[in-house]
């Protein structure tokens, strides 16, 4: 949702409000389980028909499929439908974001407009996290897929302040067609890591028309992500 209106002269102000949502449903097929691949390939003979089986008692019960992890034939149907699972794992992010601004020309230099951008925004964003229970509980852990997530619940909020200026100094002279020097700074207030400022000076000189040059000295921050923050390292 968003707000504008006309200030004096050429200004302009915007206020606005954004919600957004992300919701992953995820899916990884063919996740090998460890206890049943361990009782899988440890194999002995029937003492009654002869034929291959599980060792371990309570995992025939549950249906082992014995797999020769020697041999070169896939596995069938039923090796596969004993051995791999579906890991599924959830995740939602949210991010609600308001704020306002004012753009536009300040008032008139003798070699042109001052030009301006004031504002302030606010953001706050949520992470929830849910991996499969059988992975939570170590047995879809040696897959390519990588080591259980444990449940993250976590949010965090920033306030911003930011102002921008480029001003004309010079215009159609001679070895000064045009010459601007321009200005930004952006204030950050985390939740998470504290305070955080952003900057960045310049200058954009075209001698005669035709030919610009620019050059720009700036400072940026980026602040972790909740995965930085909050997840375990793998």
């Amino acid at each position: 949702q968003t707000l504008t209106g006309r200030l004096a002269g050429d200004l302009q102000w915007e206020g606005f409000y954004q919600y957004g949502r992300t919701k992953s449903d995820m899916a990884y097929k063919d996740m090998m389980r460890a206890s049943r691949w361990l009782a899988a390939r440890d194999v002995i003979a029937d003492p009654v028909t002869g034929a291959p089986v599980c060792r371990d008692v309570a995992a025939r019960a549950q249906g082992c499929v014995p797999y020769n992890i020697f041999g070169t034939d896939a596995p069938t149907a039923e090796q596969r439908k004993w051995l791999f699972e579906t890991r599924r794992a959830n995740r939602e992010n949210t991010q609600k974001i308001f704020g306002g601004n004012i753009v536009g020309t300040a008032f008139a230099l003798p070699a042109g407009d001052l030009s301006i951008a004031i504002g302030a925004e606010h953001r706050r964003e949520t992470l929830e996290t849910s991996d499969d229970p059988l992975a939570l509980a170590g047995d879809l852990v040696y897959t390519n897929f990588g080591a259980k997530q444990p449940r993250i619940d976590a949010s965090f909020n920033v306030t911003e302040f930011y102002g921008e200026v480029v001003a004309p100094i010079l215009h159609d002279l001679p070895f000064a067609h045009r010459l601007e020097i321009e200005g930004a700074y952006r204030y950050s207030d985390y939740n998470t890591i504290g305070r955080t400022d952003a900057w960045k000076v310049g200058a954009t000189w075209s001698p005669f028309r035709g030919l610009t040059l620019r050059g720009v000295r700036s400072r940026s921050v980026r602040a972790p992500n909740f995965g930085e923050l909050f997840e375990p390292n793998t």
